[in-house]
């Protein structure tokens, strides 16, 4: 199984193409090439959802700040014993300036780099935290903060607790 976890709450995710069995003891000579695709998709909200004013668009910035942590880990299915293969380390460092009033096609401006750090392998295995295994999903995990202009960071959406 392939799966990001950010060491503290994500846990594993995709269980169908991201995995594939060998059965034993046939594995000599078994060769297998492994293909990632996090599809990582994030979107913001346009307004602020406790803003009274939600007619008109207030979202003027974004940082999105994320780092990720991916395991390439072998099952022995009988006794469900892990072993880590590979470990790969990433991020993604993103902000863009909004101007709501901007036309369509000209709101957002990319001012980070567009260029992205590729992953790097990590040489020495990391632990999966058993934390990490357990519940929440990587969807409740995560949280909407939104930061005024002026006045105090308000909690959108909080993570979800198990």
């Amino acid at each position: 199984m392939i799966s990001d976890c950010d060491g503290s709450y994500y846990p594993w995710y995709g269980s169908n193409e991201e995995v594939v069995q060998f059965r034993c003891p046939d594995l000599n000579g078994k060769r297998c090439t492994i293909q990632m695709v996090d599809n990582f998709h994030p979107h913001v909200t346009w307004r602020n959802p406790t803003n009274p004013n939600r007619l008109r668009p207030n979202l003027t910035y974004i940082i999105r700040r994320q780092s990720f942590l991916v395991w390439l880990v072998a099952w022995k299915v009988a006794t469900m014993k892990s072993y880590i293969l590979k470990n790969f380390h990433w991020n993604m460092n993103v902000e863009i300036r909004v101007n709501p009033d901007a036309p369509v096609g000209h709101r957002a401006q990319l001012v980070s780099s567009p260029l992205l750090r590729q992953p790097v392998c990590l040489s020495m295995p990391v632990a999966i935290p058993p934390r990490a295994l357990l519940p929440p999903n990587a969807n409740s995990a995560q949280r909407l903060v939104w930061y005024p202009t002026k006045g105090t960071p308000v909690i959108i959406i909080p993570p979800a607790i198990y």
